[in-house]
């Protein structure tokens, strides 16, 4: 991967933001309130990670693309990402991990990484669904998860510059 990415900090009024709604999704005012407080921690940090890569793709595209009221509402909201006719993922990974590719239809995914603790999210590149599914590996998918995951990808060298999005 020799293109560059596309690299954003959050600030803590976003954070508060994103952690209100996902409080909401698990029906307490503040996680002290959890029964299981590491199953909450879980679902905060995923969501997190899924926030912080769809509000860099909506601000490096330059449109808008959340409803916040769905996201506000549904535990399970998917924003629709349409470029150039073709329906686009965001694979969201945390930084020190190697990303999951889901078992769903897509043409196009955006990978962006994400480090919760210094709240910064960095697009990597895209690449094609047939590309993806060509270089996953799926000896770390276990055969419970094989339903769900196609395997996991970490050859980020084959991304294509996320700057071919915007200029298409």
């Amino acid at each position: 991967m020799d293109n560059e990415t596309y690299k954003i900090k959050f600030d803590y009024s976003t954070l508060d933001k994103l952690k209100n709604i996902a409080l909401k999704h698990l029906k307490v005012d503040n996680m002290n309130n959890l029964r299981d407080k590491f199953e909450g921690q879980s679902y905060l940090n995923a969501f997190l990670v899924k926030s912080f890569a769809e509000l860099t793709l909506e601000r490096f595209l330059g449109f808008s693309f959340i409803d916040e009221n769905l996201k506000t509402l549904r535990k399970d909201y998917q924003p629709e990402i349409i470029v150039e006719n073709k329906k686009l993922i965001i694979i969201a990974f945390k930084h020190d991990e190697v990303p999951k590719i889901r078992r769903i239809e897509f043409e196009l995914a955006v990978f962006v990484s994400i480090n919760l603790h210094n709240k910064t999210a960095e697009i990597l590149g895209f690449l094609d669904y047939k590309s993806i599914v060509d270089n996953c590996s799926d000896y770390t998918i276990s055969p419970l998860t094989s339903k769900i995951f196609i395997g996991s990808f970490s050859d980020f060298k084959l991304l294509k510059s996320v700057d071919l999005l915007k200029s298409n």
